[in-house]
C-alpha cells in the first residue's frame, strides 16, 4: 500500500488521443499520474484504446466528428463511475473516489467553442454536496485566470463561478498554441467546490498536441494498491505446518478444531510465502529520451518566437518520436510472441488476453430503484440489500394447518420413524481424492485457505480434515463457521449493467467445507440413485444428462410428430428465483418423506439452518446479513438439494415434462386445437397448484408459448392461449429453451443466425448442429 505520495491530477486536450498513446504512457509514468482527464479524445464506439496499468471510462460523442472525454485512473485505486451527465452542452465523464474517508467526484470535461455556456450545465456538475473537481478545456476566455482576453464563455462562466462559490484553477503559463494566429492562452481550467486540500497547477510541454497538459497535485494522501505477485515455497509450506489431533465430543469443540486448521493453514502459507512488488514501468530507451527531451526544448522556442523555422522542427521531432515510439513497440511485441511457450502456459494466457477471455471488468455504477451506488462501499450494500429480498420464502400456500405441519416436521431434529441406517465414515483417501478434484485458480473464501495449500498439505493434516468430517456426521451438526460466505456479484450477459438485478450472487464457501461437502453429497446421491428419487424427466445436474440431450430429447418428440403433420403445443416455464427460495422445512420434510437416514437429515437440516452472507467487491464488504430461504449457490450440495425439493413434481394427464434445474417446458401433441388447449391447461393447472403447495414462483411474464407446425400460415388458426398464474400467455413464433432458440417450425434459423453475430459458439454444445449431431446418437441410444 504507497500513501505517501501526493494526489497527482493532470487534464489535458489531446485533438485525437489514439495516435499520441505511446507519447501519453511515457507522461503518466514519468510523472506518476494518478487520475488523467481527457478531452477531445476523438474516439468512437468502434475504436479500442487500453493504456497498462490504467482503467479508461469513455464518453465518445455520438453525433458529429470529434469531441469526446474520457478518465484514465491507476490501478489499485479504489474508485467508481458516475452516471452520465445528459442532455448539457458540456461534454463530461466522472468518477468518484475517497480522499481521506471522503467520497469525492472528478469529471473530465469539453465545451465545443460553437456551443453556449449554460448555467444549467455547470449547476448539474456540482449539484451534490459532494468535494468535485472538474476540469478540461471548455473554451472559455477571461483574464480574471490570466487570458489574453475575454470571450462571451468566459464571461458567462465568470459570474457562474461568484454566484456558486466555486474556485477556478488554472495555471500561469498557457495552455493553448493558436498556430493560425500566432498566439498562446489559457484554455484548460479545473472547477472545485467543497475541496478543502491545498494544491499545485502547472502546464508542461511533453504532449503533442496543440493544447499543452496540465498538472495540478493536491496535497492530500490516497490508497494505492500495489501490483504484487505472492511465490510460495510449498516445501516450506509443509515443513511449517503443524499437525494435531484434537479431541472433538460436542459443537463447540469442532468449531474451535475448525478454526484452528484453518489458522495453521494460513500461517504456514504466510510464513512460506513471499510478495514481490511487480516492476510495471515501461522502459524507454535512452535515444528516445533523448528526442522528447530535445522536443521539449523545441516547443518552448517555438512558442517564444512563432517562428516557421522553429514550428518546422518541433514537428520533425515530433514526428521522429511517433516513428520511434512505434518501432520500440513493435518490437516488443515481437519480443513477447517469440517468448510464448506451451509448456509455462504463457501461449494460452495471451490467448485469453488477446480475445478479452481474462479481463476484469469494474462494476459500474448500480441502481435499485431510485437508489444509486457509486463506489464500492455504496455498491455492496445496495447489492446486500436487493439479495436480502431475493434469499426470502414465496408466500405460495396461505393453508395455515399445511404450512406449520411441515414447518413442524421439518423443523423436528429427531423422528423414530426415519432411517437409522448407518453412514459409511470419510477416509482419509476420500478427503485426498476431493483435494485431487480441486480446481487451483478458484478463489478462497471467508476464511482465506486456498486449493493450492491444501493441494499441499501433509498426509497428517489430510487425516485431520476427515476426523472433522466424521465429526459433523456423528454429531449431525454443520459447523457455523462455514456457514458465513462472501457473495461476489457476476453480471448476467444482455443485461443493463447500471440494475442491481441484473446480477447474480455466487457464494464464496470455505475451501475445507466444499472437501466434507464433496463426501455427504457422495452418500447423499447413493440415497437418491438407490431408490430412484430424481425422476427421469430432470436432466439437471446428473452425470450423462446434459442441456444437449434434454434438447435432443425434446426436439425428437416434436420432429416426429411434425413428420406426420402433427402440431405441437409447447410451454416454456420461468421459476422466479428458483435455488434462493427453496423452502427449507418443505425440504427437510421431503427427505423424511422419502426416507434419508436420519443423520443425513439433520446434517442438510443444521446445513441450511443460520446461513449468513456478507457481499464483497474489491477490499469493501456489506454488514453479514442472514439467508432465510434457498440452497447456496455454487455449493456442491445445493443442485442436488434442489432436485430432491422438486422431485415430487406430479405426473401430468395430458402432456410431457421437460426439465433442467429449474428450466421447465411442457409439450403436447395433437391435431385437434381444441384438446391441444385442454391438454396443457388441465396439466398447467396441476402444476400451478404444485407450485403454490411448495412455494415455488411461475413468472408468467417471462413464460413463453410456441405452437410448432410445419405448415403454418398467417390465416391458420392458434389454439385457445394458455392461462398462467391467471395471466394469458400469447403463442410466440419463439422460445428459448436451455440456450438453444426453437423456432415454430423447428428449423433452427434463428439460431443459426445468433450463431453468425457469435461464431465462438460453434465450440460449446449450445449449436443448432452439435444438437443435430445429438439427437442422432439419442436415436441410438434410445
Amino acid at each position: 500500500m504507497d500513501k505517501n505520495r501526493n494526489l497527482k491530477i493532470s487534464f489535458w486536450n489531446a485533438n485525437s488521443v489514439l495516435p499520441k498513446k505511446d507519447e501519453l504512457t511515457i507522461f503518466l509514468e514519468e510523472h506518476k499520474i494518478d487520475i488523467m482527464l481527457l478531452s477531445e479524445t476523438f474516439l468512437k464506439k468502434t475504436k479500442d484504446m487500453k493504456i497498462r496499468n490504467y482503467n479508461i471510462y469513455r464518453t465518445d460523442r455520438r453525433d458529429g466528428s470529434k469531441g469526446g472525454t474520457a478518465i484514465l485512473i491507476k490501478n489499485g485505486i479504489e474508485h467508481g463511475e458516475l452516471p452520465k451527465i445528459e442532455e448539457t452542452n458540456i461534454e463530461s465523464t466522472g468518477i468518484r473516489i475517497e480522499i481521506e474517508g471522503r467520497p469525492t467526484n472528478i469529471y473530465s470535461i469539453y465545451k465545443s467553442p460553437l456551443k453556449e455556456m449554460k448555467e444549467e450545465d455547470i449547476k448539474k456538475i456540482f449539484k451534490s454536496k459532494v468535494p468535485t473537481i472538474a476540469a478540461g478545456d471548455i473554451n472559455a476566455k477571461h483574464t480574471d485566470w490570466n487570458c489574453r482576453v475575454s470571450n462571451t464563455s468566459g464571461r458567462i462562466l465568470s459570474e457562474i463561478i461568484e454566484k456558486h462559490n466555486i474556485i477556478l484553477a488554472a495555471p500561469n503559463e498557457h495552455t493553448h498554441i493558436s498556430s493560425n494566429a500566432g498566439t498562446t492562452d489559457i484554455l484548460d481550467i479545473a472547477l472545485m467546490k467543497n475541496i478543502r486540500w491545498n494544491y499545485e497547477i502547472e502546464s508542461r510541454m511533453d504532449l503533442s498536441s496543440d493544447h499543452c497538459p496540465v498538472i495540478m497535485e493536491l496535497e492530500t494522501t490516497i490508497d494505492r494498491e500495489n501490483t504484487t505477485r505472492k511465490i510460495t515455497n510449498w516445501r516450506s509450506f509443509r515443513e511449517n505446518i503443524e499437525a494435531k489431533n484434537m479431541e472433538i465430543n460436542d459443537h463447540q469443540q469442532l468449531e474451535e478444531a475448525i478454526f484452528d486448521l484453518e489458522r495453521r493453514i494460513k500461517t504456514a502459507e504466510e510464513k512460506s510465502t513471499k510478495s514481490i512488488i511487480i516492476n510495471t514501468k515501461n522502459e524507454i530507451p535512452q535515444h528516445i529520451k533523448t528526442l522528447l527531451a530535445e522536443k521539449k526544448i523545441a516547443k518552448k522556442k517555438y512558442i517564444r518566437t512563432m517562428h516557421p523555422e522553429d514550428k518546422k522542427k518541433l514537428n520533425s521531432l515530433t514526428n521522429e518520436i511517433k516513428s520511434e515510439l512505434r518501432e520500440h513497440s513493435n518490437e516488443k511485441w515481437k519480443e513477447k510472441m517469440e517468448a510464448l511457450q506451451t509448456e509455462d502456459k504463457s501461449l494460452w494466457q495471451m490467448t485469453k488476453a488477446i480475445t478479452g477471455k481474462n479481463k476484469k471488468r469494474n462494476i459500474p455504477f448500480i441502481k435499485l430503484g431510485t437508489e444509486k451506488a457509486i463506489i464500492d462501499a455504496e455498491k455492496v450494500e445496495t447489492f446486500a440489500k436487493m439479495l436480502e429480498e431475493q434469499f426470502k420464502l414465496n408466500e405460495g400456500n396461505k393453508d395455515y394447518e399445511f404450512n406449520s405441519n411441515i414447518d413442524r416436521i421439518g423443523r423436528k431434529r429427531e423422528d423414530q420413524e426415519n432411517n437409522e441406517k448407518q453412514i459409511e465414515e470419510i477416509t482419509q483417501e476420500e478427503v485426498q481424492e476431493n483435494i485431487k478434484a480441486l480446481k487451483t485458480r478458484k478463489a478462497p473464501g471467508r476464511d482465506g485457505v486456498t486449493n493450492n495449500s491444501l493441494k499441499n498439505l501433509p498426509t497428517e493434516i489430510v487425516k485431520e480434515i476427515a476426523n472433522i468430517g466424521n465429526a459433523v456426521i456423528k454429531l449431525e451438526y454443520y459447523p457455523k463457521i462455514w456457514k458465513k460466505s462472501e457473495t461476489i456479484m457476476i453480471h448476467k450477459n444482455g443485461k443493463p449493467v447500471n440494475e442491481a438485478s441484473s446480477y447474480r450472487p455466487i457464494n464464496l464457501l470455505s475451501a475445507i467445507s466444499k472437501l466434507i461437502e464433496k463426501s455427504i453429497y457422495k452418500r447423499l446421491k447413493e440415497h437418491v440413485e438407490e431408490h430412484g428419487i430424481i425422476p427421469k424427466h430432470q436432466f439437471g445436474f446428473r452425470t450423462e444428462h446434459t442441456t444437449t440431450y434434454q434438447l435432443a430429447r425434446i426436439t425428437e418428440d416434436i420432429k416426429e410428430k411434425l413428420n406426420v403433420s402433427t402440431p405441437t403445443g409447447a410451454i416454456f416455464l420461468d421459476i422466479e428465483k428458483a435455488f434462493d427460495r427453496v423452502w427449507h422445512q418443505g425440504l427437510i420434510y421431503k427427505m423424511k418423506e422419502k426416507q434419508f437416514p436420519r443423520k443425513i437429515t439433520n446434517i442438510i437440516m443444521s446445513y441450511l439452518e443460520d446461513r449468513k452472507y456478507e457481499v464483497k467487491i474489491g477490499n469493501k464488504k456489506s454488514k453479514e446479513r442472514k439467508i432465510e430461504a434457498g440452497v447456496p449457490q455454487a455449493s456442491v450440495l445445493g443442485p442436488l438439494l434442489f432436485n430432491i425439493y422438486t422431485s415430487d413434481t406430479p405426473k401430468l394427464k395430458n402432456c410431457k415434462i421437460a426439465q433442467f434445474a429449474d428450466d421447465t417446458a411442457i409439450y403436447i401433441s395433437n391435431r385437434n386445437r381444441i384438446r391441444t388447449h385442454r391438454g396443457l391447461q388441465e396439466d398447467m393447472e396441476i402444476l400451478e397448484k404444485y407450485y403454490r403447495k411448495w412455494k415455488i414462483k411461475i413468472n408468467p411474464t417471462k413464460t413463453v408459448g410456441v405452437y410448432f407446425d410445419h405448415k403454418r400460415r398467417k390465416c391458420t388458426k392458434l389454439p385457445e392461449m394458455i392461462e398462467v398464474e391467471e395471466q394469458q400467455i400469447k403463442w410466440q413464433k419463439e422460445a428459448k429453451y436451455l440456450g438453444v432458440i426453437l423456432d415454430e417450425h423447428l428449423n433452427f434459423n434463428r439460431q443459426i443466425e445468433e450463431n453468425r453475430k457469435r461464431p465462438e459458439c460453434y465450440r460449446d454444445n449450445y449449436t443448432p448442429c452439435c444438437t443435430a449431431k445429438v439427437i442422432y446418437q439419442w436415436r441410438i441410444k434410445n
